[in-house]
């Protein structure tokens, strides 16, 4: 090699250039090494290349579309790396490609979104499906998947189905308040042909859960509420009528309408008793969960779901006498509060929630009227009194038993009296009620059992004496009494009738045995009757306001209890009983 300057003539090699040959030797090597390595790139994609996007395309359940999904994802990669020149891991990733394409205009390419996108939001194997939050953060993504819900053309019923789905997945993250009309949209998978390839590709089913998701959410309820003819979509799928599909698609449907109405009954507030009335006004709910109840093959998931509708449809004052007056409810709601593992081959007799919403229901109903009492005593699978002595004994169901006992007393009094055995089995509750009171360290429980303790003692003064007096650790009894109504000097609405149970109880205590005065004295029951007083003064009228409903404090007022307390407890000379 000759180098020349610029006069054109000849410069030898000296000092200067003698590392000049060594470096061409470097820079002819790393062409040549960067030229084999493209080749052997160019071998290895085409040897392996047909194998791993197969692979590819078999993880996204992309078999049946030629691996289109995998092919429009290489050349978005490959025209990432010319634009860019380096390999970003994010922007090459699949999350990234699916919501580009998502936005694009390309049919096929949206078709290839959706698959990727459910794909991932499975999970596959051991590994842990895609974290929702990489495709919510797109507002535009899940914006055009909702709208995807809509799309009623044949050919792109494939694409509503996926969209259907991820937006199942996605619903319990999604607050759609800020999306309009995506309840109009969700609600038109209710009104599609429920036959598909599977039972799980029914439009209604997917329709249905995604509501269901998004129920987690009081502004989406609030949505959900508000939408014209929603709720008797919903409901209304709620029916043995399987005319127009397979049963096994029926069943499926109906199962999921039923754990939907379920979730829907209950959103708690103003939105949830909106939500209870709506649903409620529907023609043949309740005779269609009856029957679901009565039928003897019926599902157990469906069974579930329909006690537990009914009881949260008896909680709410403007619907519980509907639910009453329906003959066959109250018996079905009594039999899954009592029963036991044991006793009944019923799955549900061991859910503890199932039987804790039937037993608020059953306390709610019988406060309404003697006859729902009635039909509770009425019930002959179970000796009701027995049951719910037995049940004051376990936290998870004292409040109730002890609600239900106390209305069955104070409702059902006179046809207690004319059934002595039964008369007597219920003030065989005392001893367990007095136990439970000195043991229980929660509140709305002590107030039942307050209570019924009071209702008990107008059953039947000469027992209540007997057991609070003979069998029962006075002292611990009245330090439980001072220690509830010090730390409850103000109302509660949580429980409203507790100072009331105190100073009842506190009453007959001493007019039963005057001798226990002194140990309410030593313990400072005058003190906690005193602060109790001056709390009083400061409540107007003795009523307080909770939300748009008034709760007073029924029967003697409280100041006139107060009053008789301080004076039989006060007084240093025993005062007979009146």
């Amino acid at each position: 090699m000759r180098l020349y300057d610029k006069r054109g003539h000849n410069v030898h090699s000296d000092g200067n250039s003698e590392h000049l040959a060594p470096a061409l030797k470097i820079f002819y090597s790393m062409v040549l090494g960067q030229g084999t390595l493209y080749i052997l790139a160019c071998i290895s994609e085409f040897l392996f290349f047909p194998s791993l996007r197969g692979s590819l395309a078999r993880a996204l359940s992309d078999a049946k579309e030629e691996f289109q999904s995998v092919d429009l994802y290489y050349d978005y990669a490959h025209s990432k790396c010319m634009e860019d020149g380096i390999l970003d891991p994010e922007d090459l990733g699949l999350v990234r490609f699916a919501v580009d394409s998502l936005n694009s205009n390309s049919r096929t390419k949206k078709l290839a979104a959706v698959q990727i996108m459910h794909s991932l939001l499975l999970p596959q194997g051991a590994n842990k499906k895609l974290d929702v939050s990489e495709i919510i953060t797109s507002t535009k993504a899940v914006v055009t998947l909702i709208s995807m819900l809509g799309w009623t053309c044949p050919i792109d019923q494939d694409i509503r189905l996926l969209a259907a789905k991820i937006t199942a997945e996605l619903a319990g993250d999604l607050l759609i308040v800020g999306i309009p009309g995506t309840i109009q949209l969700i609600s038109s998978l209710l009104d599609s042909e429920a036959k598909r390839h599977s039972d799980e590709d029914s439009f209604p089913v997917q329709g249905m859960i995604i509501l269901k998701r998004l129920a987690h959410d009081l502004h989406n309820c609030e949505e959900i509420s508000r939408a014209t003819g929603l709720i008797p979509k919903i409901v209304g799928f709620i029916s043995k009528d399987t005319a127009s599909i397979s049963e096994e698609q029926h069943n499926l449907i109906m199962t999921t309408s039923l754990k939907l109405v379920a979730r829907l009954a209950r959103v708690e507030g103003e939105i949830g008793i909106a939500l209870r009335r709506k649903i409620l006004e529907q023609p043949f709910l309740l005779s269609n969960l009856i029957e679901i109840l009565e039928g003897s093959n019926g599902c157990l998931d469906q069974w579930g779901a329909a006690i537990f509708i009914i009881a949260k449809l008896a909680v709410d004052e403007e619907t519980r006498q509907k639910i009453g007056d329906f003959q066959a409810i109250i018996p079905k709601l009594t039999q899954t509060f009592l029963c036991r593992n044991e006793s009944s081959k019923n799955t549900y007799c061991d859910n503890l929630v199932l039987r804790v919403v039937a037993g608020e229901a059953l306390s709610k109903l019988a406060k309404e009227k003697t006859s729902y009492c009635s039909a509770i005593l009425e019930e002959t699978r179970y000796d009701v009194i027995e049951h719910l002595k037995n049940m004051l004994q376990e936290d998870e169901y004292a409040y109730d038993a002890a609600s239900i006992l106390w209305n069955l007393c104070g409702h059902s009094k006179d046809k207690l009296l004319h059934l002595g055995s039964l008369n007597i089995r219920l003030m065989s509750t005392l001893p367990v009620v007095l136990a439970k009171v000195m043991d229980t360290r929660r509140n709305k429980q002590l107030e039942a059992l307050l209570v019924l303790a009071s209702q008990l003692y107008n059953l039947n003064p000469e027992r209540f004496t007997y057991e609070a007096v003979s069998h029962t650790n006075a002292r611990r009894l009245v330090q439980k009494l001072v220690g509830a109504l010090n730390s409850n000097q103000k109302f509660h609405p949580e429980y409203p009738r507790l100072r009331r149970g105190v100073l009842e109880v506190t009453i007959f205590i001493v007019e039963s045995c005057p001798r226990y005065s002194t140990i309410f004295r030593e313990e400072g029951m005058m003190e906690a009757l005193s602060k109790v007083e001056i709390a009083l003064l400061m409540v107007e009228k003795y009523k307080v306001f909770l939300g748009k409903r008034e709760i007073m404090e029924r029967g003697l007022h409280l100041p006139d209890l107060l009053v008789k307390a301080k004076q039989l407890i006060g007084s240093t000379t025993p005062i007979s009983a009146t």
